[in-house]
């Protein structure tokens, strides 16, 4: 983790707080049924990252930490998830390239020590595209 990130900013205090709400609440079932029931009208956050951070929170300090080693654990199947779509494609040598280019990417780097859903997504979409190509 990033002894220079020891505490949450922007929009991870939000996610946070998100998570730990639908914690409160109950955990994934009863957050799902406040998004269908229209109880819960937070329209500023997609709710899948906070929903996927829910088997690490437990109202504790440790959560941030915990939140952003999920984040930590989305961008290293990230990379992996590029190797998997890019070697049947162009074969091994070019899917290492890309696995490395991934992993010393500036941006990745940063997204995987905040506690944003912005790793996820893109791991979701790599995902995607693997499974339905």
């Amino acid at each position: 983790m990033s002894a220079h990130h020891a505490y949450p900013s922007y929009d991870e205090t939000a996610v946070l707080d998100l998570a730990r709400g639908f914690h409160a609440l109950g955990g994934l079932g009863e957050a799902l049924r406040g998004y269908l029931s229209g109880s819960c009208r937070e329209d500023n956050i997609h709710p899948l990252y906070p929903f996927t951070l829910l088997s690490f929170l437990d109202g504790v300090p440790m959560d941030f930490s915990l939140a952003k080693l999920a984040s930590l654990l989305n961008a290293c199947l990230l990379v992996l998830a590029g190797y998997l779509l890019s070697r049947p494609l162009w074969g091994r040598s070019v899917a290492l390239a890309v696995s490395a280019a991934a992993a010393l990417s500036p941006v990745l780097v940063a997204y995987s020590q905040n506690a944003v859903p912005d790793s996820l997504f893109s791991l979701l979409y790599l995902l995607h595209q693997i499974i339905f190509r």
